[in-house]
């Protein structure tokens, strides 16, 4: 069973390099399920872990990774926030784009976590010193439904359009704390 590895101070890290999160192509990134490190980068950035200086260094020490790997996997992960399952809604619309930076979609992901992330246990400070291996969330325990209907929800829109909407969704929250993605 896989567990989330904590610094001495109680702030968590993720415990696998960041190749198994961000280059599918890697053979570390079949060591974690897609909702496994949805949860592990949604408690990242819970915790302000920057990644971009990470994910920077991995492209700087792979060379062999295309331009596109990262935009691609941040892209799957939106998509199957956005969708509740395995998609390429985003993907499609955003992966051949190399003039939008990977930190604008690591930005938007963050976004898209942020909305739905809300972990069962959040006090890392209570934490004993030392390193503590907690046992891992599951990604239902985690993660608010929110979905997307991506079939109704860009009818007669633009491209451009679109693509506006994917990268800056207007959302916001009931009286009942449900949210709603306006189009």
């Amino acid at each position: 069973m896989e567990t989330t590895t904590y610094y001495r101070d109680g702030n968590p890290k993720l415990h696998k390099s960041i190749r198994t999160y961000f280059d599918n192509f890697g053979y570390e990134s079949e060591s974690l399920s897609i909702e496994q490190k949805l949860v592990e980068l949604a408690v990242a950035f819970h915790a302000d872990i920057d990644l971009m200086p990470l994910i920077n260094d991995m492209k700087d020490n792979h060379p062999e990774m295309s331009e596109g790997t990262v935009r691609g996997v941040i892209l799957s992960y939106i998509d199957y926030l956005r969708a509740g399952h395995e998609s390429d809604f985003t993907w499609l619309v955003f992966y051949e784009d190399s003039t939008i930076p990977d930190e604008i979609f690591l930005n938007l992901l963050k976004k898209e976590i942020a909305i739905r992330f809300s972990p069962s246990y959040t006090d890392w400070s209570s934490l004993s010193t030392g390193r503590n291996n907690i046992k891992p969330w599951s990604f239902a325990e985690c993660f608010k439904t929110i979905h997307w209907d991506f079939n109704s929800m860009f009818k007669g829109m633009s491209k451009t359009e679109v693509r506006k909407r994917l990268l800056e969704p207007t959302m916001e929250k009931t009286k009942d704390n449900i949210l709603i993605i306006k189009h």
